[in-house]
């Protein structure tokens, strides 16, 4: 299956390609979420439906996407166990990363980038992945490989480095051999994966947060009468419609409490391992006073990791949810 052109598309024909055209992509394209529907929303959110119907549609929903991400669990976990394969995996997730790179800029064009769908599969697929790999097994020096799967530049924003230091720390670890070594699977594996949740979750939750917003301003405008009568009608036809996405991301996304969970878990496991990064070779875990110096394991963690654990846990907390 590999071995199969369709199996990674180039670069340079770009997120589409590798979504809709790649052997595995259209499956991890499966979503329920209005924003990726290509017919009319009433066909997923016929008008005047009670609550209880939605609910009921919106589970239904949600349980055929955790089967169908158990299966690609089940295919890429296959084709990883091989080593013959595993290359071929890793560069699927490699490129998709890469792909989708701008997914963590402030506005981005839906067009260019893979679905929120698409990515909260991979994300879902990619966490199990990791289910068994411990902090301890992740090689922080990875981080300062130039030939990273990550494709982190030597101008990444990191916690505690500029890109002079950086560079300097790379050559210095270089001629210690440090660099040097083969990389295992659990680093690769949880590194991409943090870079995925990353690019899943911070584009998600601002969408949904835009939605919102959009939706209160029509409703706001609405109730003060600032618009004339002829675009009031088109707005209320925008109200509707927001409504119904906003309503259907917030039932698959808040009410998933399996995914949440899983989530909720690796983001755990990110804190753990970066604890060990802040204690320092060796040390177990931090502990008071910190080092004089800041350990180069934690210097050169992007800020990134950082953000997407404090980004889910104030979304968590603002929409009260448990996981």
């Amino acid at each position: 299956m590999t071995s199969d052109r369709l199996w990674l598309t180039s670069s340079d024909e770009g997120c589409h390609a590798l979504q809709f055209q790649t052997l595995i992509g259209p499956f991890l394209s499966l979503s329920g979420l209005l924003l990726e529907w290509a017919g009319p929303t009433d066909k997923l959110h016929p008008r005047h439906t009670p609550n209880e119907a939605l609910s009921a549609l919106t589970e239904t929903i949600t349980q055929k996407l955790n089967i169908c991400r158990n299966e690609m669990f089940k295919v890429l976990h296959s084709v990883l166990r091989c080593t013959e394969t595993r290359s071929k995996a890793l560069d699927f997730f490699q490129a998709t990363l890469s792909l989708n790179s701008r997914r963590a800029n402030l506005h981005v064009d839906r067009h260019v980038v893979s679905s929120d769908g698409f990515m909260l599969n991979l994300s879902v697929v990619m966490q199990k992945l990791c289910d068994k790999i411990k902090p301890s097994m992740v090689d922080p020096h990875y981080l300062y490989r130039p030939n990273s799967r990550l494709e982190l530049t030597s101008s990444e924003t990191r916690i505690c480095c500029s890109s002079k230091w950086f560079t300097d720390t790379q050559s210095q670890l270089e001629t210690r051999g440090v660099l040097s070594g083969q990389v295992k699977f659990p680093t690769e594996c949880f590194l991409m994966t943090v870079h995925c949740v990353h690019l899943t979750w911070t584009t998600a939750i601002r969408h949904l947060r835009e939605l919102r917003r959009e939706l209160y301003q029509i409703r706001r405008n609405l109730r003060l009468g600032n618009v004339p009568s002829q675009v009031s009608q088109q707005l209320k036809g925008r109200e509707s419609v927001l409504q119904k996405m906003v309503t259907n991301m917030e039932g698959l996304i808040l009410e998933d409490t399996e995914t949440l969970g899983l989530t909720m878990t690796f983001l755990c496991q990110l804190a753990r391992w970066l604890c060990l990064q802040l204690a320092g070779p060796d040390e177990e875990s931090p502990s008071l006073p910190l080092p004089e110096s800041v350990p180069v394991e934690f210097a050169v963690v992007p800020e990134f990791f950082l953000e997407v654990i404090a980004d889910f846990l104030i979304f968590a907390a603002q929409q009260e949810f448990v996981v």
